[in-house]
Protein backbone atom coordinates (compact mmCIF):
# COMPACT_ATOMS: atom_id res chain seq x y z
CA UNK A 1 0.00 0.00 0.00
CA UNK A 2 2.98 2.23 0.90
CA UNK A 3 4.50 1.70 -2.37
CA UNK A 4 1.23 2.32 -4.32
CA UNK A 5 0.62 5.53 -2.74
CA UNK A 6 4.61 6.53 -3.23
CA UNK A 7 4.10 5.64 -6.56
CA UNK A 8 0.80 7.45 -7.00
CA UNK A 9 2.54 10.99 -5.79
CA UNK A 10 5.34 10.67 -7.81
CA UNK A 11 3.50 10.42 -10.72
CA UNK A 12 1.40 13.24 -9.65
CA UNK A 13 4.61 15.09 -8.98
CA UNK A 14 6.13 14.27 -12.42
CA UNK A 15 3.05 14.79 -14.33
CA UNK A 16 2.51 18.45 -12.38
CA UNK A 17 5.98 19.44 -12.67
CA UNK A 18 6.48 18.24 -16.96
CA UNK A 19 3.51 20.21 -18.05
CA UNK A 20 5.63 23.10 -18.42
CA UNK A 21 7.85 21.03 -20.61
CA UNK A 22 5.18 19.69 -23.06
CA UNK A 23 4.61 23.46 -24.29
CA UNK A 24 5.44 23.55 -27.61
CA UNK A 25 8.46 25.67 -26.69
CA UNK A 26 9.71 27.65 -23.84
CA UNK A 27 9.46 30.62 -25.90
CA UNK A 28 5.81 29.77 -26.25
CA UNK A 29 5.57 29.41 -22.60
CA UNK A 30 7.02 32.39 -21.64
CA UNK A 31 5.03 34.53 -24.30
CA UNK A 32 1.75 33.73 -23.00
CA UNK A 33 3.08 34.51 -18.88
CA UNK A 34 4.00 37.85 -20.35
CA UNK A 35 0.55 38.18 -21.54
CA UNK A 36 -1.25 36.97 -19.07
CA UNK A 37 0.76 39.87 -16.72
CA UNK A 38 -0.19 42.57 -19.26
CA UNK A 39 -3.98 41.23 -19.02
CA UNK A 40 -3.54 41.78 -15.59
CA UNK A 41 -2.42 45.01 -15.53
CA UNK A 42 -0.96 45.46 -12.38
CA UNK A 43 0.26 48.93 -10.60
CA UNK A 44 4.08 48.35 -9.96
CA UNK A 45 4.35 49.76 -6.70
CA UNK A 46 1.67 46.94 -5.76
CA UNK A 47 3.95 44.18 -7.61
CA UNK A 48 7.33 45.94 -5.92
CA UNK A 49 5.01 45.29 -2.50
CA UNK A 50 4.33 41.66 -3.46
CA UNK A 51 8.06 41.23 -3.85
CA UNK A 52 9.15 42.82 -0.76
CA UNK A 53 6.82 40.55 0.94
CA UNK A 54 8.15 37.57 -0.92
CA UNK A 55 11.58 38.53 0.31
CA UNK A 56 10.71 39.58 3.89
CA UNK A 57 8.81 36.04 4.08
CA UNK A 58 12.40 34.73 2.44
CA UNK A 59 9.86 32.63 0.25
CA UNK A 60 12.24 33.92 -2.62
CA UNK A 61 14.83 31.00 -0.73
CA UNK A 62 12.26 28.69 -1.31
CA UNK A 63 13.10 28.48 -5.23
CA UNK A 64 16.46 26.78 -4.74
CA UNK A 65 14.35 24.37 -2.86
CA UNK A 66 11.96 23.60 -5.55
CA UNK A 67 14.55 23.26 -8.20
CA UNK A 68 16.29 20.82 -5.95
CA UNK A 69 13.45 18.31 -5.17
CA UNK A 70 12.38 18.29 -9.14
CA UNK A 71 16.02 17.37 -10.25
CA UNK A 72 15.88 14.36 -6.91
CA UNK A 73 12.29 13.55 -8.29
CA UNK A 74 12.99 13.46 -12.20
CA UNK A 75 16.04 11.54 -10.63
CA UNK A 76 14.08 8.71 -9.10
CA UNK A 77 12.46 8.80 -12.16
CA UNK A 78 15.06 8.14 -14.84
CA UNK A 79 16.97 5.58 -12.63
CA UNK A 80 13.88 3.59 -12.27
CA UNK A 81 13.65 3.55 -16.34
CA UNK A 82 17.41 2.53 -16.58
CA UNK A 83 18.93 1.71 -13.39
CA UNK A 84 22.22 0.50 -14.92
CA UNK A 85 22.96 4.04 -15.81
CA UNK A 86 22.12 5.74 -12.41
CA UNK A 87 25.38 7.20 -12.49
CA UNK A 88 25.71 8.60 -15.87
CA UNK A 89 21.80 9.94 -15.49
CA UNK A 90 22.73 11.69 -12.22
CA UNK A 91 25.54 13.55 -13.44
CA UNK A 92 23.88 14.52 -16.19
CA UNK A 93 20.67 15.71 -13.75
CA UNK A 94 23.25 17.47 -11.72
CA UNK A 95 24.53 19.10 -14.71
CA UNK A 96 21.43 20.15 -16.41
CA UNK A 97 20.01 21.31 -13.08
CA UNK A 98 22.89 23.84 -12.32
CA UNK A 99 22.43 24.75 -16.18
CA UNK A 100 18.66 25.97 -15.54
CA UNK A 101 19.31 27.44 -12.48
CA UNK A 102 19.82 30.82 -14.04
CA UNK A 103 18.98 34.13 -12.49
CA UNK A 104 16.55 34.65 -15.15
CA UNK A 105 14.58 31.66 -14.13
CA UNK A 106 14.61 32.36 -10.56
CA UNK A 107 13.40 35.87 -11.34
CA UNK A 108 10.37 34.76 -13.99
CA UNK A 109 8.70 32.38 -10.64
CA UNK A 110 9.53 35.53 -8.17
CA UNK A 111 7.46 37.77 -10.53
CA UNK A 112 5.14 35.18 -11.12
CA UNK A 113 4.71 34.79 -7.68
CA UNK A 114 5.24 38.45 -7.31
CA UNK A 115 1.57 38.90 -9.40
CA UNK A 116 -0.61 36.00 -7.79
CA UNK A 117 0.15 37.88 -4.23
CA UNK A 118 -0.48 41.70 -5.99
CA UNK A 119 -4.00 39.58 -7.08
CA UNK A 120 -4.91 38.45 -3.80
CA UNK A 121 -3.73 41.61 -1.81
CA UNK A 122 -3.56 45.29 -1.74
CA UNK A 123 -0.65 47.44 -1.72
CA UNK A 124 -1.75 48.38 1.75
CA UNK A 125 -2.60 44.70 3.28
CA UNK A 126 1.11 43.25 1.64
CA UNK A 127 2.73 46.39 3.56
CA UNK A 128 1.07 45.42 6.79
CA UNK A 129 2.49 42.07 6.34
CA UNK A 130 5.98 43.22 5.72
CA UNK A 131 5.06 45.35 8.75
CA UNK A 132 4.20 41.81 11.06
CA UNK A 133 6.88 40.01 9.53
CA UNK A 134 9.64 42.33 10.04
CA UNK A 135 8.75 41.84 14.08
CA UNK A 136 9.93 39.43 16.48
CA UNK A 137 6.89 37.06 16.29
CA UNK A 138 6.61 37.67 12.34
CA UNK A 139 10.14 36.78 12.19
CA UNK A 140 10.00 33.41 14.31
CA UNK A 141 6.72 32.65 12.66
CA UNK A 142 9.02 32.50 8.97
CA UNK A 143 11.50 30.62 11.10
CA UNK A 144 9.12 28.06 12.70
CA UNK A 145 6.89 27.43 9.27
CA UNK A 146 9.43 25.05 7.53
CA UNK A 147 8.87 23.06 10.62
CA UNK A 148 5.47 23.40 11.09
CA UNK A 149 4.59 22.31 7.31
CA UNK A 150 7.19 19.51 7.75
CA UNK A 151 4.99 18.23 10.72
CA UNK A 152 1.58 19.14 9.42
CA UNK A 153 2.26 17.62 5.88
CA UNK A 154 3.46 14.25 7.93
CA UNK A 155 0.09 14.64 10.00
CA UNK A 156 -1.63 15.00 7.00
CA UNK A 157 -0.18 11.91 4.98
CA UNK A 158 -0.69 9.19 8.58
CA UNK A 159 -4.58 10.84 8.57
CA UNK A 160 -4.88 10.52 4.63
CA UNK A 161 -3.49 7.00 5.15
CA UNK A 162 -5.57 5.86 7.49
CA UNK A 163 -8.49 6.85 6.29
CA UNK A 164 -7.28 5.78 2.34
CA UNK A 165 -6.96 1.74 4.79
CA UNK A 166 -10.74 2.06 6.44
CA UNK A 167 -11.64 3.63 3.25
CA UNK A 168 -10.10 -0.01 1.24
CA UNK A 169 -11.32 -2.20 4.49
CA UNK A 170 -15.03 -0.65 4.11
CA UNK A 171 -15.17 -0.57 0.71
CA UNK A 172 -13.88 -4.59 0.32
CA UNK A 173 -16.34 -5.92 2.89
CA UNK A 174 -19.35 -3.62 1.09
CA UNK A 175 -18.13 -5.64 -1.76
CA UNK A 176 -17.89 -8.62 -0.42
CA UNK A 177 -21.18 -8.37 0.65
CA UNK A 178 -22.51 -7.95 -3.50
CA UNK A 179 -20.20 -11.05 -4.00
CA UNK A 180 -17.28 -9.16 -5.54
CA UNK A 181 -13.72 -10.95 -3.77
CA UNK A 182 -11.21 -8.40 -3.56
Amino acid sequence: MKKIAATLALTAFVAVAAQPALAKDDKAAGNAAQAQAKVEKIDPARLEAARKLIRTTTSDRLIDQILKMAISQVGMVMVRMKPEKKKELLEILDRVGKEMSTPERKKDLMDRIAHIYARHFTTDEMNRLIAFYETPVGRKFIRKMPEIMMESQKAGMEWGRSVAQELFKRAKEEAKKKGIDL
